[in-house]
C-alpha cells in the first residue's frame, strides 16, 4: 500500500465506526488504489446518524433504520450489511451497499434491493424488477445467492449478484440468463481454478440486461496449512500477467494475528483492546479472496483482505499450548 493510498484510508477512517470486521480491496497490477469495506450489524449505524449533516451519511442512516424496522423486507431477509467505499477521488465517497442474505434463493429478491435503494434515496430501473427474479429462477437447484449489492457511487443502476454453484454448472446457467462468452474459454478456466481452490463465487451485474463483465472470486480456506496453496494460486496469477510479484508476496505475508494493547500506544494504528474480566481482544488478519474480471479473457485481478476483532478467554488453556 502506497503512502498516498494509506492517507486516503486514514482520512475515511476518521468518520467510520469502531467495527469488528473490515477489509481492503487492492488492485494486483501497477494501480495503487486501495478501497475499504466495513461490516455492519443492525446496531452499527449510530455513526451515520451522528454525521447526519453530510447527505451521504443521512442516506446510510436511512438504510440502517429500514433494516431495524421489525418485520420489514430488510429485517427478515438480511443477515449483515457491508459498506464499500471507492477511494479514487477526494472527499467522502458514496458507498456501495452489499446485503448478506439469510435465505440463499429469496423469493422477494427484487423487493430486497428496491428497499435498500429507496432508503438510499434512489430507485432501481424498471427492467431490474423483471431481470433479477428471472436470474435467480435460472439458478441450478444447488446454486446459492450469497450477497446482493448496489454501487450507488458508480451509477448505472445495476445490481451485483454474488452466487455460488459447482463450476461445471456455471456455463449453462450463464447461457440461460443471457450472458455470452465470446471466446468460449470460461469452462476450461473454471476447471483450472477449481483444481487450485476451495470455493469459486461468480459475480454478475444485472440491470435490464446481464452485463458482459463477469467477476470470479477465488478462495482458499485460511489456515497456516493452506499458505502453500495460496502461493500456488498466486504464482498462477503472476504468470498470467495480472499480479506484481511483490504484491503477491505482500498478500502472502498478511495472514496472522496480534493481541490488541490494553493501553494506548503512541502512533499505533490499532485501537485499545477490551480489559473486561478474563478476556483479551485479538485482531486476526485474513485473506478473503482474489477476484478476476472476465470478459472473454482474464482482464484484471484484485485482492480482498482484512481483519476481524475477536475475544479470547485467557482463563481457558489453549489446547495448542500457545
Amino acid at each position: 500500500m502506497t503512502p498516498k493510498a494509506w492517507e486516503a484510508v486514514q482520512a475515511l477512517a476518521v468518520d467510520l465506526p469502531d467495527v469488528t470486521t473490515a477489509g481492503f480491496e487492492c488492485r494486483l497490477n501497477d494501480d495503487p488504489q486501495v478501497d475499504v469495506a466495513i461490516r455492519l450489524d443492525k446496531t452499527g449505524f449510530e455513526f451515520a446518524e451522528r454525521l447526519g449533516e453530510n447527505p451521504i451519511w443521512r442516506s446510510v442512516a436511512r438504510v440502517g433504520a429500514a433494516w431495524r424496522d421489525p418485520g420489514s423486507c430488510l429485517d427478515e431477509g438480511v443477515r449483515d450489511m457491508w459498506l464499500e467505499f471507492d477511494l479514487d477521488r477526494p472527499g467522502c465517497p458514496v458507498p456501495g451497499v452489499f446485503l448478506t442474505l439469510i435465505q440463499h434463493q429469496p423469493a422477494n429478491i427484487g423487493a430486497l434491493v428496491e428497499a435498500a435503494a429507496q432508503a438510499f434515496g434512489g430507485s432501481l430501473p424498471p427492467g431490474v424488477h423483471d431481470k433479477l427474479p428471472a436470474t435467480i429462477a435460472a439458478l441450478p437447484a444447488v446454486g446459492r445467492i450469497m450477497r446482493l449489492g448496489v454501487m450507488f457511487g458508480r451509477g448505472g443502476g445495476a445490481t451485483r449478484v454474488e452466487m455460488k454453484m459447482p463450476g461445471y454448472l456455471a456455463p449453462a446457467f450463464l447461457e440461460r440468463v443471457g450472458w455470452r462468452d465470446p471466446s468460449g474459454q470460461l469452462p476450461g478456466l473454471l476447471e483450472r481454478l477449481w483444481s487450485m481452490l476451495d470455493n469459486v463465487t461468480l459475480d454478475l451485474d444485472v440491470s435490464e440486461t446481464v452485463h458482459p463483465r463477469l467477476g470470479i472470486e477465488c478462495m482458499v480456506h485460511t489456515s497456516p496449512q493452506q499458505k502453500a496453496r495460496w502461493r500456488t494460486f498466486l504464482d498462477y496469477v503472476v504468470q498470467e500477467g495480472l499480479c506484481r510479484p511483490e504484491k503477491a508476496e505482500a498478500l502472502l505475508a498478511w495472514p496472522g494475528g496480534a493481541r490488541l494493547p490494553r493501553e494506548p500506544e503512541p502512533e499505533s494504528f490499532w485501537p485499545v483492546g477490551s480489559t473486561a474480566g478474563e478476556f483479551e481482544e485479538l485482531c486476526l488478519r485474513r485473506i478473503s479472496h482474489v477476484k478476476f474480471a472476465y470478459e472473454g479473457r482474464l482482464a484484471g485481478a484484485k485482492a480482498y483482505f482484512g481483519f476481524l476483532r475477536t475475544r479470547r478467554n485467557t482463563s481457558v488453556a489453549d489446547p495448542r499450548g500457545e
